[in-house]
């Protein structure tokens, strides 16, 4: 069970305010705590900058880990830097618009259609996440809804693709791990491919949809970069 706790910090114009037990300046007793996560948002209409970094003490060797917060939500209402290419928790529905359309291009198979390909550029080593949504509800889509989804990559530096993750009647995953820094394109950022496609449900109608990707270094939006590709899994 998840545990939520606040509290204000009054910070001066180029200061720093030092938090010593920041579970205890939220009211939480002293022990041992998993998957904390610590976010700190400004109160009121202005929106100075605010740096934020934590340290974990080791008790034993009293050595510390240093991680310098990561700013969560950018300009408007995209989460992220502000730069599309490095957003880490966006669910899309379409296309972003080009010049001279009223709408985005719509994520949709037809009826009848077979599948979609989406690029998405990610930063190794990291870990991603992404699930398919029915995009008039709102909701995860089921495979009764008649999509599936896999990712695929290059694997080990070669021409041939390997799935990372998805497959028959799969509509999300989590969790992914996309390895060390040398291990794919000589440490060089890569990109990946989400494929869409009908599982053979429901294919007598349209079926928009929506994804969702989360990662902790950032990617980009999903671009729709190919439709009516072949069924392949």
């Amino acid at each position: 069970m998840r545990t939520k706790c606040q509290t204000a910090v009054p910070v001066a114009p180029g200061k720093l305010v030092r938090l010593l037990d920041v579970f205890a300046s939220v009211g939480l007793a002293s022990g041992d705590y998993d998957d904390v996560t610590a976010t700190f948002e400004i109160v009121g209409d202005e929106t100075p900058g605010l740096l934020s970094f934590c340290t974990v003490q080791d008790n034993s060797s009293f050595g510390a880990d240093f991680r310098i917060g990561k700013q969560e939500l950018g300009f408007g209402f995209l989460p992220g830097w502000q730069d599309y290419a490095v957003i880490r928790d966006v669910r899309v529905s379409g296309d972003l618009r080009f010049s001279g359309e009223a709408l985005p291009r719509k994520f949709s198979i037809p009826a009848g259609a077979t599948g979609n390909v989406h690029l998405l550029y990610l930063r190794h080593p990291d870990v991603i996440g992404c699930t398919l949504y029915r995009a008039v509800e709102n909701t995860v889509a089921q495979p009764d809804y008649g999509l599936e989804m896999r990712l695929i990559a290059h694997l080990n530096d070669s021409a041939d693709w390997g799935v990372l993750a998805g497959g028959d009647n799969i509509t999300g995953f989590a969790d992914l791990y996309l390895g060390d820094k040398t291990d794919r394109g000589n440490g060089a950022n890569a990109h990946y491919l989400l494929e869409v496609e009908s599982n053979g449900q429901n294919e007598g109608v349209d079926r928009p949809y929506k994804i969702q990707c989360r990662s902790g270094s950032g990617h980009t939006l999903g671009e729709m970069v190919r439709t009516g590709a072949p069924v392949v899994f």
